[in-house]
């Protein structure tokens, strides 16, 4: 996805399991999901650049 210019977050699942009402199919998760990411109640986890993520392989 990032290839394709996608911002793409990786989030701690500790965080958005304490959220009421979520959706239990993946589509309307992915929604909800988004709505939480822009209304800024969650906040993507450190991911180190793509270039040390290849080294690493």
């Amino acid at each position: 996805m990032e290839a394709a210019g996608f911002d793409v977050w990786l989030v701690n699942a500790k965080d958005v399991k304490h959220l009421p009402d979520r959706p239990k199919t993946d589509k309307l998760d992915t929604v909800c999901l988004a709505k939480v990411a822009e209304r800024e109640m969650v906040w993507p986890s450190f991911v180190p650049p793509r270039e040390i993520r290849a080294c690493a392989t």
